[in-house]
């Protein structure tokens, strides 16, 4: 009966159906919820937005949007959302980044210096300032933050804006993409970019190759387990490639070649070319496996 209802609302309500779904979606599910919400195109999935979310998921029915909730963002508790969305309900939606600094810099204020760059980095503020696809610019709004407030960066080693690759695009949707689970990533243009083999298509990366094929493909990293075999250590990569899981296999010889670059690197993206073949023992799937001529990448 559960099963029958859920159907029937996600056919016939599915604004509401998937806003409720996914604020109760633990990370696995999350990742199913948005696949399905993305090959249907029937609704489009925003990062936070400071005029637009609430805490948790909230919809737009005329727009069949669903904005990620201020909640949802990592370092962000919820007197602080609670704090950003009452004071636009109380005195009207942020106007800039500027104005947004000048309504919560204030003594006891919620909102600090993690917060803003959470927000910024998130893509809270995208919207207001146009930086859809111009996500690079979001360092100006953090530089103008850290001089308004005479910020001093205790350590700049450590300082994510001060050693990441501030002025690539990928590298600000890999920012977001750990803070709230939410970015998509255009992988075959960082595929052709490092002059690797042809880039998998998702027909053959969903369909059954029976027969093998080299090709690119690139995922963030959910899981890279390493095991131990008779021939040495071995690493088994799951890949989530814009909401859709792959499996990547590294053999002893190709791991040993690639342990450093490997280590460490879950919520890293990964570049890779390998060939392609369907695995009836681990994957039960199509997998990718590294060879001795592939090339790999991780960002």
């Amino acid at each position: 009966m559960t099963g029958y209802v859920g159907q029937y609302l996600k056919v016939n309500f599915p604004i509401e159906y998937w806003t409720v779904a996914l604020d109760y979606a633990n990370e696995e599910d999350t990742l199913k919820y948005l696949s399905e919400i993305i090959q249907t195109k029937a609704i489009d999935i925003k990062p936070p937005n400071v005029n637009k979310s609430g805490i948790n998921m909230i919809s737009n029915q005329e727009s069949s949007t669903i904005f990620w909730g201020l909640g949802s963002i990592k370092g962000i508790g919820e007197d602080t959302a609670n704090q950003i969305i009452n004071e636009r309900q109380l005195n009207g939606d942020y106007l800039s980044f500027d104005d947004f600094c000048s309504r919560h810099i204030f003594k006891g204020s919620k909102v600090k210096k993690q917060t803003y760059e959470a927000l910024v980095a998130s893509g809270a503020f995208d919207d207001l300032h146009n930086l859809e696809g111009r996500e690079e610019f979001r360092m100006d709004l953090i530089t103008y933050y850290r001089t308004l407030k005479k910020v001093k960066i205790a350590n700049p080693k450590r300082d994510a804006y001060t050693i990441g690759k501030v002025d690539q695009r990928y590298w600000w949707n890999l920012q977001q993409k750990r803070l709230t689970g939410l970015a998509i990533f255009d992988y075959k243009e960082l595929s052709e970019s490092y002059e690797m083999a042809q880039f998998c298509s998702m027909s053959e990366a969903n369909g059954k190759q029976t027969k093998p094929i080299f090709r690119s493909f690139g995922g963030y990293i959910v899981e890279a387990k390493v095991n131990k075999g008779k021939k040495g250590k071995f690493c088994r990569i799951t890949i989530e490639h814009n909401y859709k899981l792959f499996k990547v296999m590294v053999w002893a010889d190709e791991f040993e070649k690639f342990e450093s670059i490997l280590k460490n690197s879950e919520k890293s993206i990964l570049i890779f070319d390998a060939e392609l073949k369907y695995d009836a023992k681990w994957a039960k799937s199509n997998q990718f496996t590294l060879k001795e001529n592939s090339k790999i990448v991780v960002l």
